[in-house]
């Protein structure tokens, strides 16, 4: 996205259609809770996003309608509420039409949890960490769950490997991948 600067202090960023976007800081109550919002934060995860605002800062903006109702960043404000912040970084997405912003609210959360772990990656960015004597908790789970995440999901690729070999051998024909 092309940058476009006002003044001399924040950028402006362009959205994909031309629409200028900026942050924001607005006062935590100024901001909207979605009250269909189909993702639930659970207290472990709003103390575990609240530890991340604390360590990190506030470094991924919520972004609302115009109307001030959150599209993304529920469980941010939550976490900034449970620090007691007064304000929160904003961005307004006035240009979005109601189902792309009902759409982006859904696609934001489940996108993320489409992507995988590279093991080998994983091992030395935490091992990294331990040594630098990191509190890993801080990553947002604990190092042995993340490990676990990604051997089940290869466990998965394995079985689907198989499969998809014994089917071969029993049609003839080669089988495509269906995830």
């Amino acid at each position: 996205s092309a940058m476009a600067k006002k003044d001399n202090s924040a950028p402006t960023l362009k959205s994909g259609n031309g629409s200028n976007i900026a942050v924001e800081e607005w006062p935590i109550e100024r901001v909207l809770p979605y009250a269909k919002n189909a993702r639930s934060h659970p207290p472990k995860q709003v103390a575990q996003i609240a530890a991340s605002i604390k360590e990190f800062g506030f470094n991924v903006p919520v972004l609302v309608d115009g109307e001030g109702v959150l599209i993304a960043g529920h469980g941010r404000v939550l976490g900034a509420k449970e620090l007691g912040r007064p304000t929160v970084p904003v961005i307004r997405l006035e240009h979005l039409s109601d189902a792309q912003i009902k759409a982006f609210r859904l696609a934001d959360n489940k996108i993320a949890l489409n992507a995988d772990w590279l093991e080998d990656l994983l091992k030395d960015e935490l091992a990294i960490l331990k040594d630098l004597d990191f509190d890993l908790s801080l990553t947002g789970s604990a190092a042995k769950d993340m490990l676990a995440t990604v051997k089940s999901g290869e466990a998965a690729a394995r079985r689907d490997l198989r499969y998809r070999i014994v089917a071969e051998r029993l049609t003839g024909q080669p089988q495509e991948d269906t995830y």
